[in-house]
């Protein structure tokens, strides 16, 4: 009976002693899983993209009873940020993507950096600095870690550098800012449009452009209407190609991208 009350025992402290991080997207996830492995535990507000629930205090209490929550600065972790304030004041946000320089849009910075596989580097310097704070006894396993990541995100790099080295593809028409930072960083052209359904007169002027500019692709979030990309594309005959940014398979997604933007239609 002694034997049995001291494993419980045991383990009940190594749950307690365990850092626990929230953060918003799998994405988020995934970065913090390349370094930390097993060695914190991770609650995802959006678990596998599905829709929060506000109004399920269950999960918004544990969510909110973790002692970090790492972010990427969006509008909407901003939101989050106050409401897991309200549950524990003692929760503590870190910026991810401190120290990255943005680019600029209408609204201000533009988040989506983690588009970018070496700026992606920063983040998971970020995250590697921060884990040591709180977990100095790991700091050589997230070190290791932290160090086969940087050689992956390189290697990523290449990997997307080589689809599109050789592609005919010279830019791409997008209805959001999300894919900013890959383009910049492979000197892509990025055509921005209003995301809806084009009205009769304005569809000539819409070919022209997109025959001008030699568009042939389309991409857009992998949750945004299907339709009105289809009704789009037929116009010019682009390809859509849909891109989950916020999916735990941030690396194959991305690479996938690259390779689709670069294929011949």
């Amino acid at each position: 009976m002694y034997r049995i009350v001291l494993i419980l025992l045991f383990f009940s402290t190594f749950a307690f002693s365990i850092t626990t991080i929230t953060v918003t997207y799998p994405v988020q996830q995934y970065f913090v899983e390349k370094i930390a492995v097993n060695k914190v535990y991770v609650r995802t507000v959006y678990e596998n993209l599905k829709k929060f629930n506000p109004d399920d205090r269950i999960f918004l209490n544990r969510l909110s009873s973790s002692k970090y929550y790492f972010i990427f600065n969006l509008k909407e972790e901003i939101k989050f940020e106050k409401l897991f304030l309200s549950k524990n004041s003692n929760i503590t946000t870190i910026n991810l993507t401190e120290g990255i320089e943005k680019i600029k849009n209408k609204d201000g910075d533009n988040p989506y950096v983690w588009m970018d596989p070496l700026l992606v580097r920063k983040i998971a310097k970020n995250i590697y600095e921060q884990l040591v704070m709180v977990q100095k006894e790991d700091e050589e396993f997230f070190k290791q870690n932290y160090e086969n990541f940087l050689k992956d995100l390189d290697e990523l790099y290449l990997e997307m550098r080589d689809n599109l080295l050789n592609s005919e593809t010279y830019g791409f028409l997008a209805y959001s800012d999300c894919w900013d930072y890959l383009a910049a960083r492979f000197r892509l052209k990025v055509y921005k449009n209003e995301y809806k359904y084009l009205n009769i007169d304005e569809i000539p002027d819409f070919i022209r452009f997109a025959r001008k500019e030699n568009l042939q692709k389309i991409v857009i979030q992998k949750d945004k209407s299907y339709e009105i990309a289809q009704s789009l594309a037929g116009h010019i005959g682009a390809k859509i190609i849909e891109h989950s940014i916020f999916s735990h398979e941030w690396r194959s997604n991305l690479f996938m991208l690259t390779r689709k933007l670069a294929r011949r239609i």
